[in-house]
């Protein structure tokens, strides 16, 4: 395989940096007074470094052998767990977004106008990338024909490649201005937005002899629309509105949401034993839009949230390595796919010294070298890139974070 063989594989986003802050331990009942001035909360730090390792986990696992039956059951389990990692980035998009509008109450021009240069024009940028790695370089590389120019709008259609969770995100930022402020009016279209998700998910299975047009829109790319999200979206802003107290963990809380996540995790799996999976519909991105997704993904999201303040409450310099991956983590979700790339083929043959082809769970041990090295260049990527100015703007960024920037959650 050549070094820069294609490989389009689905993705998410990793939302925005953040900064930095020094966390001292807290009790579960109190208020939290080392939130800072901007109402930040470290947990959200964890969960983002978290879910972005998800992403990466997904990626690099479809590079594992799975030849053999008993091999591709652990390949569908263990990307389905990392898989179900991935909406937390929805989620912590509406809680920082909702935290955000209560302290800033900014007006909807210039929320939108800073939003577009985060989202839409590290978007435009690493577009411009991929169609020229994977449609022009890698063709001409491995021999093959250059798309033609239908196939070129289909792979820009497609996201291109990962980058559809920034045009989700981009969704959501256009509809949050219309969001009320009040908690309980954030409930109400909470409550909405869920049932709306979890309706228009069970409509896309049920529904078939769909007309092309639709077809293309509902089954193919049924996953770059917000309206597929927007159930995670609602639940985020509305957790936002007063994250300390709507995220504390009381018993029957952590209760319900390791029941709600072990139920729904358990019927997905269980699902793809007794075939009751639709491959059609729910294969690629498209499996987030599984109706069980939504319960079970964001049952992790808290579960994690609650962790991750356990864990800071045993080592407090947990916060600070936590947001130093953080503040990377939209780059590194950038750029990660073409270290992935480079490196994968290397290890691969029959006399490669590590092997990821080999089947699982053998592999395991190689792919997670492969994985941290991945990460580790994708982290020096990202460095280089910050160095230069354009480089920040590919990264959404227009200067380097600050202590305190709070426009930088934003």
């Amino acid at each position: 395989m050549p070094v820069l063989a294609m490989r389009k594989i689905d993705s998410c986003d990793v939302k925005e940096r953040t900064v930095a802050l020094t966390v001292k331990p807290w009790p579960v009942h109190e208020a939290r007074a080392d939130q800072g001035a901007e109402g930040r909360l470290p947990e959200l730090d964890v969960v983002r470094v978290l879910a972005l390792g998800g992403v990466v986990a997904v990626h690099v696992l479809a590079w594992a052998g799975r030849d053999v039956p008993p091999a591709m059951r652990w390949y569908i389990e263990l990307d389905l767990l990392a898989r179900l990692l991935v909406p937390s980035f929805i989620l912590l998009t509406g809680v920082v977004l909702g935290q955000s509008a209560e302290r800033t109450r900014r007006a909807p021009g210039e929320f939108l106008r800073k939003r577009l240069l985060r989202i839409a024009l590290p978007w435009l940028v690493w577009t411009g990338v991929w169609m020229t790695v994977w449609e022009f370089l890698a063709p001409v590389l491995s021999g093959r024909e250059i798309a033609s120019p239908p196939e070129l709008l289909e792979a820009v259609a497609s996201g291109p490649g990962y980058l559809y969770f920034l045009l989700l995100i981009l969704q959501c930022s256009i509809i949050f201005p219309l969001f009320p402020t009040g908690r309980r009016a954030r409930f109400v279209v909470a409550g909405a937005a869920i049932l709306l998700q979890f309706g228009l998910s069970l409509a896309r299975l049920a529904l078939n002899d769909l007309p092309d047009p639709l077809h293309w829109l509902l089954v193919v790319h049924a996953y770059e629309i917000g309206a597929f999200w927007v159930g995670y979206f609602a639940l985020g802003v509305f957790l936002g509105s007063d994250a300390v107290r709507l995220l504390r963990p009381t018993r029957w809380r952590v209760t319900a949401a390791v029941a709600v996540a072990a139920v729904s995790t358990g019927l997905l799996m269980a699902s793809s034993y007794a075939e009751w999976w639709n491959y059609d519909r729910l294969s690629g991105a498209n499996m987030y839009l599984h109706p069980l997704f939504l319960p079970g993904a964001s049952a992790i999201f808290v579960l994690l949230y609650w962790g991750a303040g356990a864990a800071i409450r045993l080592v407090p310099r947990l916060a600070e390595w936590a947001v130093t991956w953080a503040a990377m983590s939209f780059g590194v979700y950038l750029v990660h796919q073409y270290p992935l790339e480079i490196i994968g083929p290397s290890m691969q043959p029959r006399e490669a010294l590590l092997r990821v082809s080999d089947p699982l769970p053998a592999s395991l041990p190689d792919l997670a070298v492969l994985y941290l090295v991945t990460c580790a260049m994708a982290a020096a990527m990202v460095a280089l890139l910050r160095r230069h100015p354009w480089g920040l703007l590919a990264l959404g960024e227009n200067r380097e974070p600050r202590v305190s920037d709070d426009a930088v959650q934003e």
